[in-house]
């Protein structure tokens, strides 16, 4: 049971940490992976196979050529007013 928590405890502050990276310190411009790995100081395998999946799933997380950003769900979620949301979009 210790480590079904440990993993979610995980899941949620790199996921937390994946958001804020993303919406404040690249203001949600499409960013690559490199450069999201980097900031999180994780490898980027790690971000590709255990934090983008879960963030794709529940529709926070758009890919495309350019790079990662946000969805406006995900910027809702984290409570960005829709004058910012207009911004960062």
């Amino acid at each position: 049971m210790q480590t079904v928590v440990y993993l979610y405890t995980l899941r949620v502050s790199e996921t937390s940490r994946y958001l804020s990276i993303l919406s404040e310190k690249f203001n949600n411009q499409p960013i690559g992976v490199e450069t999201i790995a980097s900031a999180l100081s994780e490898e980027v395998r790690t971000v590709e196979e255990f934090i983008e999946p879960y963030l794709l799933r529940i529709g926070f997380l758009r890919k495309t050529s350019r790079g990662r950003s946000l969805t406006p769900k995900a910027l809702s979620h984290l409570k960005i007013n829709k004058v910012e949301q207009k911004k960062l979009l």
